[in-house]
C-alpha cells in the first residue's frame, strides 16, 4: 500500500509543492509513516476487538489477569510491528527514484525477511546443534532401560533381587504368601527407573532444541518478522518454552497416574490366581473416580518474559531503528528525482 508514498510524489513533483509549504523532511516522512500505520491498523484492530470481546465473554479459569495482560501486550506488539513495517516502507520509498523500483525493492525485502532468512536460521541451528533422529532417541532410551533391568522379565537379576528382598522383608518364600501384590511393587519400581531414564534423555534433547532456537532468536535483530514471531508466540503461549512446560506437566501427570495404578494393584489385587466367578482382580470404580483431571497451568507472564529477553530487546531495537532510519533519511532527502 505504501510503496509509492514518497517515490510517486517525487515523480510527479508533488514533494516540491509540499516542501514549499514549510513541512520539514522529517515531518514529511514521519507523517507518511503515520498515515500508512493508520491504514494498516484497519487490518489488525478489528481482529483484536473481536478477540477482546471473546475474552470478556469467557467465564472460566483461563480468563484471568494474566490472560488480559498477554492480550494487551500482543495488541501493543502488533501495533508497533505495523509501525516498523510502515517506517521501512517509507524509508525505501524515500531512497528510490520511482514507485516501480520501490515496489521491486520491497518485494525483495519481503522475500528475504519472510522466507529466506528464517530458513537460513533454521538450517544454521540444525547444523550447529544437530539433534538425534526419533529412532536414535528411542533406541538410546531402550538401551539404558535394559541396562537397569526389565521388570517384565522374571529372570532379570535386578528385579529378581528386588523380589527376594520383598520376600525377606515379609518373611515368606513365595508371592502367594505376601499380604501385598508383588507385581504392583515391581511395576512401581520399573516405572520409576524408566521415567528417570526418559526424563534424562528428554532433557538432553530439549537442550539441543533450545540451542537451535537461540540461533533463530539472534536473527530477530536483523529480521523484524522473526522478532514479532518470537514475541507473539511467547505471549500467546505457543512458544518452545510453553511447549516444554506442557510436556513436563503432562509427563508428571502420567507418572503419578501410573504410580497410583501400581499402588492400587499392590493394595487391592491378590497374588493368588483368581478362582472362577471370583472378583479377586476387581478394583472398585470409586478409586478411579478419585483421580484428578489433568489441568495444564500456563507459564506466568513474568516467567514468559524472563525467558524471551533477546526477542524483547530486538523489539526495542527495531522500534528505535525505525525512528533513526526516518531521521537519517530525512537529512539526505532528495525532493526531485535524479
Amino acid at each position: 500500500l505504501g510503496f509509492g508514498s514518497i517515490a510517486a510524489d517525487r515523480e510527479n513533483a508533488t514533494l516540491k509543492i509540499i516542501n514549499s509549504q514549510g513541512a520539514s523532511n522529517f515531518q514529511l516522512l514521519a507523517g507518511r509513516t503515520l498515515g500508512l500505520w493508520i491504514v494498516s491498523s484497519l487490518f489488525f484492530i478489528p481482529a483484536f476487538i473481536v478477540t477482546g470481546i471473546v475474552i470478556a465473554l469467557q467465564k472460566n479459569e483461563l480468563t484471568n489477569a494474566d490472560t488480559i495482560v498477554r492480550f494487551l501486550l500482543t495488541a501493543f506488539l502488533y501495533a508497533i510491528f505495523c509501525w516498523i513495517v510502515s517506517a521501512i516502507t517509507v524509508v525505501v520509498s524515500a531512497k528510490s527514484n520511482t514507485a516501480k523500483s520501490t515496489l521491486i525493492k520491497l518485494l525483495g525485502i519481503l522475500l528475504l525477511l519472510a522466507i529466506i532468512l528464517p530458513r537460513i536460521a533454521q538450517v544454521a541451528g540444525n547444523s550447529l546443534y544437530p539433534a538425534p533422529s526419533k529412532l536414535s532417541f528411542e533406541t538410546a532410551i531402550e538401551k539404558d532401560i535394559l541396562k537397569q533391568g526389565d521388570s517384565h522379565n522374571p529372570d532379570d537379576p535386578f528385579f529378581k533381587n528386588l523380589r527376594d528382598s520383598i520376600f525377606s522383608r515379609y518373611g515368606v518364600t513365595n508371592a502367594d504368601s505376601l499380604p501385598v501384590n508383588i507385581g504392583g511393587i515391581i511395576g512401581s519400581e520399573g516405572e520409576r527407573l524408566s521415567a528417570e531414564t526418559y526424563v534424562k534423555h528428554y532433557n538432553e534433547l530439549t537442550n539441543i532444541y533450545r540451542k537451535q532456537n537461540e540461533v533463530s532468536k539472534w536473527t530477530s535483530f536483523v529480521n523484524p518478522f522473526t522478532m514479532v514471531k518470537n514475541n507473539s508466540m511467547a505471549l500467546s503461549g505457543s512458544d518452545f518454552e510453553s511447549y516444554i512446560s506442557f510436556q513436563q506437566q503432562a509427563e508428571a501427570y502420567r507418572y503419578l497416574l501410573a504410580q497410583r495404578m501400581n499402588e492400587l494393584q499392590t493394595k487391592f489385587i491378590s497374588n493368588a490366581k483368581p478362582k472362577e466367578g471370583s472378583h479377586v482382580l476387581h478394583i472398585d470404580k470409586k478409586h478411579f473416580q478419585e483421580f484428578a483431571d489433568f489441568n495444564f497451568q500456563f507459564l506466568p507472564i513474568r516467567q514468559t518474559i524472563s525467558k524471551e529477553v533477546m526477542p524483547l530487546f530486538a523489539f526495542l531495537f527495531w522500534f528505535t531503528i525505525s525512528w533513526l532510519g526516518l531521521l537519517y533519511v530525512s537529512k539526505n532527502f532528495k525532493i526531485l528525482a535524479v
